[in-house]
């Protein structure tokens, strides 16, 4: 960084000089000064540099003067200074009004002025701020060195860079929850639009600038903030962001915020090396729970508590798995293994942080590429404890979307575990719920073991064509039938049989009126000739159903798997 224009026109040497074209851009910063003594100087021009010149050896060329301005500009050079009344009176009109265009800012200097005075005060200049720029950077860093090596926590970083730059501090994760605040009067606004619309300021440590919407106690507060992804091998652990609420950083706040962001960068690199240790204990003795390696209930309750977890009771283990995980991979696997790592990471953490965000109880841990989490019912009896658990995974699903947009998860859902006897079952329950639920219900499925029914034995038939003979002839008549008339028979016969043959909830289901579904289940008789009144007749159909919705899934599964 130098000095700039604006900041070299209040320098003594320039005296009686004035800026004459280009006014909007005097933020230019110089870096060097330099004379042009012929035309074709600007081919060793490395940019931002302040030219000098008479315009002596172009003095009669309007088109050589515009194309000055014209290589100026792109050339990055920071300005041009023209001495007047020497062998131009005046600098041409055409030249200030294309440098106006272009935003290069032209100064006018009288012809008193010396070329080694400019060039003597503003390389002095320069240097003087590098100095100073160097001797805070050092101070700086010695700060957050010491700071560092005292031990110092997240919090008393991010309050140590808020007191340098004036303004709010926040360090997240990478999954972008907050982990340090500094002003607690603001908040980021739910599904803030600014979010992407970023100006890069630094291409070496890819942090930029973005808009940013705020929630304080007098309401909506538009500002922008400055962010430093926390890049370690290519993998981002966390975020430094400045709010700048106060006022905009400055050249003295970025050399800051570096600095801050290295020490950041080596805790967020302690903690997940801690992290990444507590996890596999923590998997480790979850893996015993749940495959029922119990020496005694002590020990158990020992490790419990040294892991800070409260195994009481009851519990539900729910199981989530990303769908068709292998064959994501082959459809991306030029990206290599490490994308592959990466995807896997980043489904585990979100799904676990989903979790511990609806409930602090919730013991969540992972094997392969499946979070297991163990939930505390609250409910009293089985069904109640079901369906706070599903209105979770509902939860768990929406939210989820959010963090991953390229792949979606299934899960399934044990049975109710009164203690930690019961957890084995329940874990093995919920497997196999994921497993069938994908069957019976395809990808992106939420299945609980209770609800499988008679699913549960047709699924464990391996031949898919012996299976399709347990689907009776009259439901093959039927959609035969629809598909040459347009009709939908089938539909109402499936429905007629689930309300256990109650033709009025079955028109509520299918929102039509009684006599329509009267008049269909008539239609069907005279079809098929069924006796619908007939248990074994109905248990047939019903079963014959079950297993066209499970064949169905297994050709959209094919299908899918070969697009």
């Amino acid at each position: 960084m130098g000095m700039t224009v604006d900041a070299a026109l209040r320098l003594k040497c320039f005296a009686g000089a004035r800026a004459v074209a280009g006014l909007q851009h005097l933020d230019r910063n110089i870096q060097g000064v330099t004379i042009m003594e012929a035309p074709d100087i600007v081919q060793w021009l490395k940019g931002g540099e302040l030219v000098l010149t008479s315009l002596y050896p172009i003095r009669s060329d309007q088109v050589a003067q515009e194309n000055l301005v014209r290589e100026l500009v792109s050339r990055g050079a920071a300005g041009l200074a023209i001495k007047t009344r020497r062998f131009v009176g005046v600098i041409p009109e055409p030249m200030l009004e294309l440098a106006d265009s272009l935003g290069l800012p032209i100064i006018e200097l009288p012809m008193e002025v010396s070329y080694v005075d400019i060039i003597t005060s503003v390389l002095s200049e320069i240097v003087n701020q590098q100095a100073a720029r160097l001797k805070y950077s050092d101070e700086v860093h010695r700060h957050f060195t010491s700071l560092a090596l005292r031990g110092g926590t997240l919090e008393q970083l991010a309050f140590a860079l808020a007191g340098l730059v004036d303004n709010p501090v926040v360090i997240k994760d990478r999954n972008g929850q907050v982990m340090v605040q500094t002003c607690q009067g603001y908040r980021e606004k739910d599904g803030n639009e600014a979010e992407g619309e970023q100006q890069p300021l630094n291409k070496e440590l890819n942090y930029y600038r973005q808009p940013l919407c705020l929630l304080g106690a007098d309401g909506e507060v538009d500002c922008t903030e400055v962010v430093v992804p926390i890049l370690i091998q290519e993998e981002t652990y966390g975020y430094l962001c400045v709010w700048e609420t106060g006022k905009v950083m400055h050249e003295r706040d970025f050399i800051a915020l570096e600095h801050a962001a290295t020490v950041v960068a080596l805790e967020l690199t302690k903690r997940r090396a801690v992290e990444e240790i507590e996890r596999k204990f923590q998997n480790d003795f979850l893996m015993d729970l749940l495959e029922g390696n119990i020496e005694s209930e002590e020990t158990v309750y020992n490790r419990a508590s040294f892991l800070g977890w409260h195994l009481a009771g009851p519990f539900m283990v729910i199981v989530a798995n990303i769908d068709s995980f292998e064959e994501y991979i082959l459809r991306n696997k030029n990206k290599g293994e490490r994308f592959a790592q990466k995807v896997k990471e980043k489904f585990l953490d979100a799904i676990a942080q989903i979790f511990r965000t609806h409930n602090q109880k919730i013991i969540v841990g992972s094997k392969s590429d499946t979070v297991i989490a163990l939930y505390p019912v609250n409910s009293t009896g089985a069904d109640k404890a079901l369906a706070e658990v599903k209105a979770l995974g509902e939860a768990l699903r929406l939210e989820a979307k959010r963090y991953l947009k390229e792949i979606t998860f299934s899960i399934g859902i044990g049975g109710l575990a009164k203690d930690i006897t019961g957890l084995a079952s329940s874990y093995n329950e919920a497997r196999e719920a994921l497993r069938f639920g994908r069957m019976v219900n395809g990808p992106g499925s939420m299945t609980a073991y209770s609800e499988l029914g008679l699913f549960r034995l047709l699924c464990q038939v391996p031949d898919r064509k012996v299976l399709a003979t347990f689907i009776p002839f009259p439901i093959k008549q039927l959609l035969q039938y629809d598909q040459n008339h347009h009709t939908d028979l089938t539909k109402s016969l499936e429905t007629y049989l689930e309300a256990n043959g109650n033709l009025k909830v079955a028109a509520e289901r299918l929102f039509v009126h009684y006599k329509t579904m009267r008049y269909r289940i008539e239609r069907i008789h005279e079809i098929t000739g069924l006796d619908l009144g007939c248990n074994n007749t109905r248990l047939e159909l019903q079963v014959g159903f079950k297993v066209l919705k499970l064949l169905s899934n297994d050709l959209e599964s094919a299908s899918r798997a070969s697009n």
